[in-house]
């Protein structure tokens, strides 16, 4: 048809990063809206910084597989239709004296053009990946590279200090043999080694730190090594929580085993186990000094600190990391927004109503948004039983801003919204929730159920409502200019189990209509 606009595409944004030990390439469609979808990713492990470290160049044979690289990169992105590239080098690279010739070459035989980061350049992708994916009250962030890692202070959202320290997986595992069976003497020298450097970093030796917040490779494998340890229920690393005696533990375990005894480890791929002796050694070495107890892994890092500073910058604007995360799940299941703010509108009024029965506070706000906007998710893959899809898709999610505990919550209030025989079980979750947890996610989740019933016809027929609680009842008014017999026939449903969560009878009448029966 003539008079038919064309649809805009989405742009599809490819981050490249340049690693000491690692490269990577993501590609992530971005809306009009800023609404991100990750679409793919490639990763290979190069060691760039072997060479650096040792020749204090990038030699000719490295630059032929940096380039090899690249250009399956650029494969990908082309068939992806990636409409912009951004390519970044960590600050390994400024340290060869080759570097201006290896971005030219970059640039002359792949077409990439590659900036090169200042130490205090990645401190800020970090922060950005860190602040837009996570909460973050008073921590340090620990980004263990090959040739270096990156300290930084995050205090109340704000950078407080930023420091690089000229220790990573790669020139540790060389100066001190960590990739096999590690002597006494390297040992011992290893851990005096760290310990004089991170001496020397002034400001972590006179501060507090609630936590440390862990980023990059070497991180995500510690972690991914420690949930295969403990049978983690969840697949998600991102605000993963271990503790030192988990690192310590991990690293005399590691210490005592040569590279393939290391390489049997469940979680440990074969392409670290040859340096994640480094790793372990730097976090162990900080945990030691700083006295931090507790370790949260960070997902994001420079990749996401370039998408997030892009989406930004180009489209001006930014949603709370949360909302964020909800739109973006909302707009890949195609969900009804209408609905969705409805039922959360309605469902915040009832849940307010009924404090003075559940006593629960601002804590469960984040659950209570996520588990209404995303009640239907599971409408995507079928009608049927959506209830445990939508289950299913909110825990394998990626979902910025909560922790693991406050995700599965919102799942489960979201499956328990529409099936009341929905079993409700913590068997498969006691690391993360106990009964109390199960009880408090059963009165949200009834609460949602009277919100989704009371909006049943799609239309928004219910403007407001009002809850009154007396000796034996709990009336609820819903408020519209329509006829709500569909709507409160609907929510009486719930009557009975109401009862059995809150003790009292469940009434909805409309305005001043005598008291409504299923």
């Amino acid at each position: 048809m003539e008079n038919m606009v064309e649809e805009k595409k989405a742009e599809k944004l490819g981050v490249i990063d340049l690693g000491a030990n690692t490269m990577r390439l993501v590609i992530w469609e971005v809306t009009d809206e800023g609404v991100v979808n990750l679409l793919d990713e490639l990763r290979e492990t190069v060691r760039m910084a072997e060479d650096i470290d040792i020749l204090g160049i990038v030699s000719e044979t490295k630059i032929g597989e940096i380039l090899s690289v690249l250009k399956r990169f650029q494969v990908l992105m082309n068939a992806m239709e990636v409409t912009e590239t951004i390519a970044v080098a960590s600050d390994t690279l400024r340290r060869a004296d080759n570097s201006d010739e290896v971005v030219s070459r970059i640039k002359d035989e792949v077409g990439i053009d590659v900036r090169i980061l200042l130490g205090i350049e990645e401190a800020y992708l970090d922060y950005e990946g860190i602040v837009n994916s996570m909460k973050v009250r008073n921590s340090l962030v620990v980004d263990i590279g090959g040739a270096s890692t990156e300290l930084l202070w995050i205090k109340n959202g704000e950078m407080k200090e930023s420091t690089s320290i000229p220790v990573g997986t790669l020139n540790l595992t060389r100066k001190y043999g960590l990739n096999d069976v590690v002597s006494p003497k390297n040992h011992i020298d290893l851990e005096d080694y760290l310990a004089e450097v991170i001496s020397k970093v002034p400001w972590i030796g006179t501060n507090f730190f609630n936590d440390i917040i862990a980023v990059g490779g070497s991180a995500r494998t510690i972690a991914k090594v420690d949930m295969k340890k403990k049978r983690y229920p969840l697949s998600i690393l991102h605000n993963y929580t271990l503790y030192d005696s988990d690192v310590t533990s991990l690293y005399v375990t590691c210490m005592a085993k040569n590279q393939k005894q290391r390489q049997m480890i469940e979680g440990l791929s074969k392409d670290r186990s040859d340096i994640i002796l480094g790793a372990l050694a730097i976090m162990a070495s900080i945990l030691k000094s700083t006295g931090i107890q507790n370790v949260r892994i960070s997902g994001k890092g420079i990749r996401e600190g370039v998408l997030y500073d892009y989406v930004r910058t180009k489209h001006l604007l930014y949603s709370e990391m949360l909302d964020r995360s909800i739109q973006n799940i909302m707009k890949k299941h195609d969900v009804d927004q209408s609905h969705a703010e409805a039922v959360y509108y309605l469902t915040e009024k009832i849940f307010a109503g009924l404090k003075p029965l559940h006593k629960l506070g601002k804590e469960y706000d984040d659950i209570l948004k996520t588990s209404c906007m995303l009640h239907d998710v599971g409408m995507s893959i079928r009608y049927y039983d959506h209830e445990k899809h939508s289950f299913y898709i909110i825990i394998n999610s990626e979902i910025n801003g909560m922790s693991h505990k406050d995700v599965l919550l919102s799942a489960f209030a979201a499956g328990y919204h529409r099936n009341f025989s929905y079993e409700i079980s913590n068997i498969n979750f006691g690391q993360i929730l106990n009964r109390l947890d199960i009880n408090s996610v059963e009165k949200l989740g009834v609460c949602i159920s009277i919100a989704e019933c009371l909006d049943r016809s799609l239309s928004g027929l219910v403007y407001d409502l009002s809850v009154e609680i007396d000796e034996d009842t709990v009336r609820i008014i819903p408020y519209s200019e329509f006829d709500l017999t569909l709507e409160i026939f609907e929510a009486m449903r719930v009557a009975e189990r109401f009862k059995g969560i809150f003790k009292k009878d469940l009434c909805i009448v409309h305005r001043n209509s005598p008291c409504s029966q299923e």
